[in-house]
């Protein structure tokens, strides 16, 4: 771009259609947004945008260079990374909820639903408001699956504090709470750790000339997706992912829950003790009342405990598509193309040099 009567170099975007068509095949809707500061001679940030296989291992989908995190930069990463994957339906996007990144996920992926990240959150929080009462409620009730028991903690909360809740009303509206998440994406996160491992991934790297910087990021991707696509040669033959299932076998075990059958497929279930809760599983409908099944994608204790009391099914036939064997090949089988040294590149001349 033009700056003070010269050419400067200023952002640069980077996907590749295989990642694109990885993520649109096999990956669940959901993104993680963040930037990391460069270390090198040319200061600026590295944009990251993340997804999350059925492995919940890190699926990088596109990566630019930007001068700074300014509105106007993310607005042109968000632009271009919608030109790339458009608005897939049922999309989440977590962010940091700056106030430049959060404006864009606005106006670009007006449709999404927009996250914020609980840890980033928490220390805004803490800056401002402080007492016991946060560290007792604040996680919890992100964690929380129902709208009552967040409320709950959010009562407990305004009855120390009330301007804690008019402060979370006012500079924290977006979703952080597992209660208020849309049951399409199939991801349950609380926080931005999905672009944290990005980050920690290509540490060692961000004092390299760009374009140095920038081709690493797309050898280790390339090496990741192969190597990925070899394990998903070997599961063939299993219809979930097994990690998925030695998880939810785990969960099956020591359960203190009964159930009431209301017909065929459909329970009371309840925990143990007098004051257990009681909770309502369809599984044709594959929903609980607790909601975690519905939000995971994955059975939930509830679920999993009228499960395995049903002759002829299975723990394995209720869980998401998004966790089986065939969506983690389709996220890899797309294959990255090759590139030579930057020795045989074509020479371009574009008015400006990024001088050593």
């Amino acid at each position: 771009m033009e700056y003070k009567g010269k050419k400067r170099f200023v952002r640069m975007f980077v996907t590749f259609k295989p990642l694109c068509d990885g993520f649109l095949a096999g990956c669940r809707p959901y993104l993680a947004i963040d930037s990391t500061h460069l270390t090198g001679k040319y200061r600026g940030q590295l944009a990251i945008a993340c997804a999350v296989d059925g492995h919940n291992w890190l699926y990088p989908v596109a990566y630019a260079i930007i001068d700074s995190e300014t509105t106007e930069s993310w607005d042109w990463f968000m632009e271009k990374l919608h030109q790339a994957i458009g608005c897939p339906p049922g999309l989440a996007i977590c962010s940091d909820a700056g106030k430049g990144i959060d404006s864009a996920i606005e106006e670009v992926y007006k449709y999404a639903e927009h996250r914020e990240c609980m840890r980033h959150l928490v220390v805004n929080f803490k800056k401002k408001i402080h007492g016991k009462v946060f560290d007792d409620h604040m996680w919890p009730a992100a964690y929380s699956w129902t709208p009552e028991a967040f409320e709950a903690h959010m009562a407990a909360i305004h009855e120390k504090k009330p301007k804690a809740i008019e402060y979370l009303t006012r500079y924290h509206s977006r979703l952080w709470s597992r209660s208020k998440f849309s049951t399409s994406s199939k991801v349950d996160y609380v926080t931005n750790n999905l672009a944290e491992c990005f980050n920690n991934w290509i540490n060692k790297h961000k004092g390299m000339m760009l374009f140095q910087l920038v081709d690493k990021i797309r050898r280790n991707i390339l090496v990741k997706m192969e190597k990925r696509r070899r394990i998903a040669k070997k599961l063939e033959g299993h219809r979930i992912l097994p990690s998925v299932m030695k998880e939810l076998n785990a969960k099956s075990r020591g359960l203190d829950i009964e159930y009431e059958r209301i017909d065929h497929m459909k329970a009371e279930v309840s925990e143990g003790g007098e004051d257990g809760k009681r909770h309502v599983v369809d599984l044709d409908m594959r929903t609980c009342t607790c909601r975690e099944f519905q939000v995971s994608g994955k059975p939930c204790k509830h679920a999993i405990s009228f499960i395995t009391g049903i002759r002829g099914v299975t723990i394995e036939d209720f869980v998401d598509d998004y966790y089986s064997v065939a969506k983690f090949a389709a996220a890899y089988t797309p294959v990255m193309p090759g590139l030579t040294d930057a020795s045989q590149w074509p020479k371009k001349t574009h008015e400006f040099f990024l001088h050593p």
